[in-house]
Formats: C-alpha cells, structure tokens, sequence
C-alpha cells in the first residue's frame, strides 16, 4: 500500500465518521422536537380536561349558592311564622286566663 491509499482510507474513516455524527446530531434534534410537540400536546390535553373539570366545579358552586338561598328564604319564613304563632298562642293563653278568673269552677257531680 502506498501512502496515498494510507491517506484515503483515513479520509473515508474521518468522513464516514463525521457523517455518523452529524446523522446523531440530526436525529437527535428531530427527537426532541417531535417529543416536545408531543409532549405540548399532552399539556395541552390535561390542561383542556382541567379547564372542563374547574367550569364543572363553578356550575355545582352556583347551585349550592342558590340551594343556600332558597333555605335562607325558607328559614326566615319559618321563623317568621313562628313569632306569629307564639304571639297568637300568648294572646290565646290571656284570654283563657281571663276566662278562667271570670267564671267559677263548677264542680260536676256523678
């Protein structure tokens, strides 16, 4: 063999060398691109069912503010009617009195 064959084969192992290289560099960057879009994508996903499970939650809130509402409502008419109720009861046990001290007890007999 003489030196320039010596030379060429070592510019064939150099070349094929640095092509193997730039091939992994090349892969190597389509990778992670193709894993950072899939990996957007995931995010995108979970931040998707997320938003869907927060709006769920906002939804069921405005029906447990309005189910608080309407029991305030029903509360304070039932403790209203139930002032009314004690006013007509100690209205009712005055005049029981009143009559009770008018007439005399009539003692029945057997």
């Amino acid at each position: 063999m003489g030196e320039g064959e010596s030379m060429m084969t070592i510019e064939v192992t150099v070349l094929v060398t640095m092509m193997a290289a730039i091939c992994g560099i090349v892969f190597g960057i389509l990778n992670l691109r193709k894993a950072k879009a899939t990996e957007t994508k995931n995010d995108a996903s979970s931040i998707a069912t997320l938003i869907a499970k927060l709006e769920n939650i906002v939804n069921i809130l405005a029906e447990i503010k309005a189910e608080i509402a309407s029991l305030k409502a029903e509360n304070k008419e039932a403790r209203e009617r139930i002032v009314i109720l004690e006013q007509s009861m100690k209205a009712a046990w005055k005049q029981l009195d009143t009559v009770c001290k008018e007439c005399k007890y009539v003692k029945i007999s057997d």
